[in-house]
This record gives structure tokens, C-alpha cells and sequence, in this order.
């Protein structure tokens, strides 16, 4: 029994833990009826055993965990028990059988499964097929052997057609000769029997040779016969075949243009695809340059309204400043007056009449109150002029 491989586990994942320990020490397999070694308790497969023991010539065998020879006994149930949770594909997966097993029905699995291939039981034949598909090889198969229908010989089917030629020449016609010879002789007794009764006539001898030409052309209907019903076979299985080929050469080329139909659809597809996606991101770009241009008109214009509003403020600003400039030199002229005035004034002051005596007294105070009104216009005109140039700097 071969050793079941590794690949056809299909949940090897899962179980790969439980079943490492128990593969096959030699070619790393899951062994079917495994054997153990008595001191290791490691298993072997049965092929790898076999080969084994041919080398080792002796009932022990030389195990590679124990590294001596030892003896290999039947695995107990314990190793069977681990095999159970196997899931495992068929061996003939990859020709079409999808039947998924336990470890149990595996092996006879295995020896029904329709899709193993097998050889091709006609000798001369090295053709391996399905054997769900053996019936139809052998329907075609050039190696069955066959055998003729006239001499009951055996051959096979390739070599058939040209003994079949021979044998209409000549085989068939010896067994209708020969049956043509017992009806001979069946009447050749009658015409012995009439030739005693008529004692040789002339009459007998025609018809003896009627007979004989009867049966002759008897023979050539039969022979002609035969041949038109093997023609006629044999041209109906060459329509048949022809009209096999010509429906799958125009069943291939159907599905080659339907394939070539889809493709061409699928290639549209993925241009119209392209396009629309060229055409998306051509608009794309377009909208965002679009959208950077209406930004920068849009700031374009804030700061255009950011300028008018400050040349409003700066109009009103010099408007208002030209007013209050124009107030305070009207008030710095009157002022100016004012100092000539009181300068004027004070020099009328200081300048006394010569007959005129003045009253000491009187003049004193009239100082006082000059320097007084003098002093105070002074801190006037210099607060109004720290004011003026506090304004024209705001």
C-alpha cells in the first residue's frame, strides 16, 4: 500500500502537530498499515519496509531513530487514532475525482476511484487512461484483439483489415467450398441414385452442372454481399468520423470567436474605462484651476476692498488733520497777535514818560500783573503748540 503524501491532507494545518511524530522515519510520509519499531516505537511505511528489508536480508531492520537493527511490529491503535481527524483528497485529484476522505476508506477509495489511471489491457498497447474512460478506449484502441468472423482466428484490430483481405480471397471460400462440397456430394448421391434410375442419361450431366453453377454464383452473391455490408459499414463509420470532426472543428471555432467576441468586449470596456477616468481627471484639473483662480480673484478683490477701506480712512484722516491744521494756525495766528499785543505792550511799559513821575507802588503791581498775564499766555501758546504737535503725529 502506498504511503498517503502530505500535499493531499487538506486540513494538514490542524493536524500537522499530532501527526509529525507518526510519519514515516524514512521518506516522511503517512504510512498505510504502519509498522513499529519495538524499541523507538517510530514507524515505517510498508514500501519503504520492503526495500529495507531487501537490504538488511534478515528479519531485523536497521532504523534510523535507534540507528540498529531492530524488529518492526504492527502499529497499535494509539497511531490509528491519531490518523482519524485526517481530511485527505483523493490521489486522483488532479484528474477530475473531488471526493474528500477519512483515513479508514481511503485505500479502498482508492482501488474503485474511476479516475485512476490504469493501462490499457491489449497487448502492444502502452496507452494509460481513465478507467471510467476504458470502454471508450478500447471502442478505438488498434491493439484489441479481435477475432475473424470467417476462419476464427485471432488478431488485432490494426492487423484485422488486411487478413480480412486475404481471408475473403481465400478462407471463406474453402468453408463454401466445402459446404458447397457436402451439398455436392448430397447431390451427387441423387444423381447417382438417377443415374441408376436412368442410366446415365445426358439429362443428369446438365443438371449436375446447373447445380454446380448455382451454387458457384450462390458463393459470389454471398461473397459480394459480405464485402457491400463491410463497405457500407465501413463508409458510415468514415461519415460518422468526418461528421464528428467537423462539428468539433466548428464547435472550436464557435467558442474561439466567442472567446475572441468577449475579449473584444472586456478591451471596450477597459477603454471606455481609461476614457472616462482621462476625461474625470481632465475635468479634475480643470475644477481645481478654476478654483485657484476664482481664489485669487477672490483675494484679489478682498485686498482691493482692504485698499479702498484704508483710502477711505486715510481721505478722512487728512480731511480731519487739514481741518485741525487749519484750526491751529488760525488759533497760532490769533495767538501771534496776541504776543505782538502783550509784546507791544510791555515795551509801552518799559518806555515811561519823561515829565510823567510814576507812582512806584502802582508800577510795581502793574509789573506783577503784566509778567503775571505774560507768563500765563506763554504756558498757553507752548501747551497749545506740544497739543497741535501731538495731533499732527496721531
Amino acid at each position: 500500500m502506498n504511503p498517503i503524501d502530505t500535499r493531499q491532507i487538506l486540513n494538514w494545518d490542524q493536524v500537522k502537530v499530532h501527526l509529525q511524530p507518526n510519519l514515516c522515519i524514512e521518506c516522511q510520509l503517512v504510512p498505510q498499515q504502519p509498522l513499529q519499531c519495538y524499541r523507538c516505537q517510530k514507524l515505517l511505511c510498508q514500501s519503504c519496509h520492503g526495500d529495507l528489508k531487501q537490504k538488511s536480508r534478515g528479519p531485523k531492520i536497521f532504523c534510523q531513530k535507534c540507528k540498529a537493527l531492530n524488529y518492526f511490529n504492527p502499529a497499535n491503535n494509539a497511531i490509528y487514532q491519531s490518523y482519524r481527524d485526517m481530511v485527505i483528497g483523493c490521489l486522483n485529484r488532479r484528474y477530475g475525482c473531488k471526493v474528500t476522505l477519512d483515513y479508514k476508506k481511503y485505500q479502498k477509495h482508492v482501488e474503485e476511484c474511476e479516475f485512476q489511471r490504469i493501462p490499457c489491457p491489449s497487448p502492444g498497447c502502452f496507452v494509460t487512461t481513465l478507467k471510467r474512460a476504458k470502454g471508450d478506449h478500447l471502442l478505438v484502441c488498434e491493439y484489441v484483439i479481435e477475432t475473424c468472423q470467417y476462419c476464427n482466428k485471432q488478431f488485432n484490430r490494426k492487423s484485422m483489415a488486411y487478413h480480412q483481405e486475404k481471408c475473403n480471397g481465400k478462407d471463406v471460400q474453402q468453408i463454401d467450398l466445402a459446404s458447397l462440397k457436402s451439398d455436392f456430394l448430397r447431390l451427387r448421391s441423387k444423381l447417382d441414385a438417377a443415374i441408376s434410375q436412368f442410366e446415365q442419361s445426358a439429362e443428369i450431366a446438365i443438371l449436375e452442372q446447373k447445380v454446380i453453377k448455382q451454387a458457384f454464383s450462390l458463393h459470389k452473391q454471398r461473397l459480394s454481399s459480405i464485402k457491400g455490408y463491410e463497405n457500407k459499414q465501413i463508409s458510415s463509420v468514415i461519415a460518422r468520423v468526418e461528421r464528428m470532426r467537423s462539428q468539433s472543428i466548428n464547435r472550436r471555432k464557435q467558442v474561439e470567436q466567442q472567446q475572441l467576441g468577449e475579449e473584444n468586449q472586456r478591451l471596450r470596456i477597459k477603454l471606455l474605462e481609461i476614457a472616462n477616468e482621462k476625461k474625470t481627471q481632465s475635468q479634475q484639473v480643470k475644477l481645481c484651476q478654476a478654483k485657484k483662480n476664482l481664489q485669487q480673484l477672490l483675494r484679489h478683490q478682498q485686498n482691493m476692498m482692504e485698499n479702498l477701506i484704508l483710502m477711505k480712512k486715510i481721505t478722512n484722516v487728512t480731511s480731519s488733520i487739514t481741518h485741525r491744521v487749519q484750526v491751529q494756525d488760525f488759533q497760532i495766528s490769533k495767538l501771534k497777535q496776541l504776543h505782538r499785543y502783550l509784546q507791544d505792550d510791555e515795551k509801552s511799559f518799559h518806555k515811561p514818560s519823561i515829565n510823567q513821575s510814576p507812582n512806584i507802588s502802582q508800577s510795581n503791581s502793574y509789573n506783577t500783573q503784566h509778567t503775571k498775564t505774560l507768563d500765563a499766555a506763554n504756558i498757553k501758546l507752548q501747551e497749545f503748540r506740544m497739543y497741535s504737535n501731538g495731533q499732527l503725529l496721531q
